[in-house]
């Protein structure tokens, strides 16, 4: 029976090229699409799965509530934590200590900057290091011996034997010799404990006092006794303090579902699962909209098959293998177009992996559950309805050549249709929303100059070399000796820094009245090169600037427009500050100015001299010759630090680069209308050849009477363009929702007027009669007396 039905569907195929091809390529479109979305949602829900024993490993979480009754969460937890869990606790299988520090790694003259983590556990073991040159058990027998990464040993000394060798490692003050004791293979992208080579520390005979820990249970521990048993060895001064173990494949993706008030760290970006809602959605709707197509073809021809049905039942096929049939055939049309969306999957791979960010690897036997899944979900949506509609013909009627519809059949096509395009409508009008929102972002004045600031990265032990010497002023005027080079600056932070400090400040007049500012350290020169006004006073003298510390206990702040409003101060100067245990005179106020994204609204600032601990170079060019001028900058900065690379940045782009994600979505949305109304056009371009070659005979009627073309495209057009404005209509208020909800990510904001969804209903408009107008206008173009004689 299954080999008949086939051989009637490809025949069928065969006699109808036109809508098959079009069935085809809707299928083939819609599958891929959902392919390449679940390959990047799988590898968002991959993050450290593959770790050894990964449903069992899990990081310790300290939850504490301030004094100000604000949720508090730490990951970095004292290491008599870690020796407490490992002695006395028979469920805990093994504890590991993570700490990830970006240091410079030196050898053989090469000079490059990796992540150096150094554990306190059996690292091999707990983190599943696949070791393939070496031995690295030698970590806990020989000091200062490191394990690294395939290919930072290739980086550091090529294709010689790394085993032996040594590696200097340096980070700002600290500076030390490892030998090399073990290769590994590089790690997956897809975990959050990076890093390119392991070293071991014990507990009591290195400089970190607090780590993240990690813990793998036994199978049979019991998770919630453990976090009381830690409330009650490690008790805080808050009496709200708990702890909480989060297992380690949740961490990427559920940490602000799982801890109440987490708000991340100032390491890796955390993900939201809820953020991969938007994506699944779009996936299923343009899947749908590809699975709308094969439905409404096959539905509307049907009359052209009633008789093969009516035939069929007379010599007593059942309805449920005339439904067979139709699912045959949309698992036909399914099975053709899924090899197609591969092969188009492997084309369009590198370009979406890109897009999303992720290193996407496309392998059929790695997701092949999945793919079988979306395959025979695809089938039997696409296949259900024409089914379960063809197989209610009453034989008599069939044979007739008649259809008795059923109830709602008509309005449920036209509705499959007004689906699709209300679909492409909210899609258009989504993308339009996020680009302009995008300009906004990128054009928008955040209070000082961005536009050629190149930013010049001074950390490191050669840098600090500097700093103790006092070089630093004598750097900076080599720099404005070149007169493209219109200022320069120092400073700690960076504009538009997720991180800047954080601190609760209060008048020393009225103590129970604390403010909360960002804290940004920069010196003097930082407010000229960028342009930032002193509205009142005077900022810091390069004298002071030079001698002040972390430690100096009287300090000179200035502070911006907000803080003095939050304050309540008409006259800020002269007023004093308590920063910590420090106090701090307010000696200007300076013009308002973003140290954050535009997520966040303006806020109070405190601008702290950073003195010699800084991070940062500034440089204001001109710009012209920018290309000369960089040059002068390299080679000034190879004079005074010949062993470090020269890395700089521009601001712009460095701003730039927080609206990453925002843009990606920008470049998902566009692509996404796109193959959204070229699938709708697909259908529609189907339907109406459909619906011109069903009326041939009134179409030749009409010309014999003197009807012209454009009246004959006007008159079959208008049913279609109706759709199209009632999917508009439809499509306005959801799409208004979905960005208004979306726009509400950002404090700074454009206003959500008409222009995009009346742009998105002209364009869905638009293609609705251009595609239809042409196939209208090709029947209407024949011979009447060759289209009436045929008839």
């Amino acid at each position: 029976m299954f080999y008949n039905f086939l051989t009637v569907a490809i025949r069928n195929a065969m006699r109808h090229k036109f809508y098959a091809i079009i069935s085809l390529s809707s299928l083939a479109i819609g599958l891929t699409c959902a392919v390449l979305i679940m390959l990047s949602i799988r590898y968002e829900m991959s993050y450290d799965a593959f770790r050894p024993h990964a449903d069992r490993v899990y990081r310790i979480m300290k939850r504490d509530i301030d004094a100000r009754g604000q949720v508090e969460w730490r990951g970095a937890l004292p290491s008599e934590i870690a020796v407490h869990l490992r002695d006395e606790y028979p469920e805990v299988e093994a504890v590991v200590q993570f700490r990830r520090i970006t240091s410079w790694f030196r050898a053989e003259d090469r000079l490059f900057q990796q992540r150096l983590c150094p554990v306190d556990g059996d690292a091999v073991d707990f983190f599943g290091l696949d070791i393939i040159r070496g031995d690295a058990t030698a970590l806990k027998r020989r000091d200062a011996s490191i394990v690294l990464t395939q290919s930072v040993a290739q980086k550091l000394y090529g294709h010689k034997d790394p085993i032996g060798r040594t590696v200097e490692v340096q980070r700002e003050t600290y500076q030390q010799v490892f030998t090399v004791v073990a290769v590994m293979k590089d790690r997956p992208t897809n975990t959050r404990l990076e890093f390119d080579s392991v070293t071991f520390f014990a507990s009591d005979n290195w400089a970190i006092r607090t780590a993240p820990i990690y813990v793998r249970l036994r199978p049979d521990a019991d998770v919630a006794a453990l976090e009381h048993a830690l409330v009650a060895r490690f008790p805080s001064e808050s009496q709200e303090a708990t702890y909480h173990l989060q297992a380690l494949p949740r961490v990427h993706l559920y940490s602000r579902i799982d801890l109440e008030g987490f708000t991340g760290d100032s390491g890796m970006p955390y993900r939201d699962v809820r953020d991969l809602y938007p994506l699944s959605v779009l996936g299923v709707g343009i899947l749908l909209i590809a699975c709308i197509n094969f439905m409404n073809l096959a539905t509307a021809r049907s009359a052209i098959r009633a008789r093969e049905i009516g035939l069929r039942k007379v010599v007593g096929a059942r309805r449920q293998h005339i439904m067979g049939q139709f699912l045959c055939e949309s698992v036909l049309f399914t099975g053709v177009a899924l090899p197609v969306s591969f092969g188009l999957t492997v084309l369009l791979l590198p370009q979406f992996s890109g897009l999303m960010g992720q290193p996407l690897v496309f392998n059929i036997f790695d997701h092949v559950w999945w793919i079988v899944c979306i395959a025979l979900v695809t089938a039997l949506v696409s296949g259900s309805y024409p089914a379960f509609y063809l197989s209610a013909q009453q034989p008599v009627d069939a044979l007739k050549g008649l259809r008795n519809r059923l109830p709602g059949d008509l309005w449920l096509r036209k509705g499959l249709v007004v689906v699709q395009f209300a679909v492409s409508a909210i899609l258009i009008a989504s993308t339009l929303v996020v680009y302009q929102q995008m300009d906004l972002v990128q054009s928008k004045y955040l209070g000082f100059d961005r536009d050629e600031i190149v930013v010049v990265k001074i950390f490191g032990p050669d840098a600090e070399q500097i700093r103790l010497n006092g070089q630093y002023n004598a750097v900076k005027q080599r720099f404005l000796q070149h007169p493209n080079i219109v200022a320069a600056g120092t400073s700690l932070d960076l504009p538009g820094h997720s991180w800047p400090s954080r601190r609760f400040v209060s008048d020393v007049e009225m103590p129970d009245r604390e403010v909360d500012v960002r804290v940004f350290r920069a010196n003097e020169d930082f407010l000229t090169c960028y342009n930032i006004s002193i509205l009142a006073g005077r900022s810091f003298s390069q004298a002071y600037a030079e001698q002040v510390t972390e430690n100096s206990s009287a300090m000179q702040v200035v502070i911006n427009e907000t803080a003095a409003k939050r304050f309540g101060w008409s006259n800020p100067l002269g007023h004093t500050l308590m920063i910590g245990e420090r106090h701090a005179q307010v000696i200007g106020v300076m013009g308002d100015f973003h140290v954050r994204s535009l997520r966040e609204p303006l806020g109070p600032v405190v601008l702290s001299a950073a003195g010699t601990d800084l991070k940062y170079l500034h440089l204001k060019i001109k710009p012209d010759r920018i290309r000369e001028t960089m040059a002068f900058v390299e080679e000034t900065w190879s004079h005074f630090i010949p062993t470090r690379p020269f890395e700089y940045f521009f601001i712009d782009d460095y701003i730039d680069s927080k609206y990453r994600r925002e843009q990606r979505q920008g470049h998902i949305f566009t692509r996404s209308a796109i193959v959204a109304i070229v699938l709708a056009c697909l259908g529609l371009a189907g339907l109406a050849a459909f619906a011109a070659e069903q009326r041939t005979r009134e179409i030749g009627i009409r010309k014999v009477l003197g009807a012209s073309a454009s009246h004959l495209v006007v008159l079959i057009s208008r049913d279609f363009a109706r759709l199209a404005v009632f999917a508009s209509t439809i499509a306005c208020p959801v799409g208004y929702f979905l960005m208004r909800n979306w726009l509400q990510n950002f404090a700074y904001r454009v206003d959500l007027g008409f222009f995009p969804f009346v742009v998105s209903a002209l364009g869905v408009v638009a293609a609705t009669i251009l595609v239809v107008g042409y196939q209208v206008y090709k029947a209407a173009s024949a011979n009447p007396a060759e289209v009436l004689r045929r008839e």
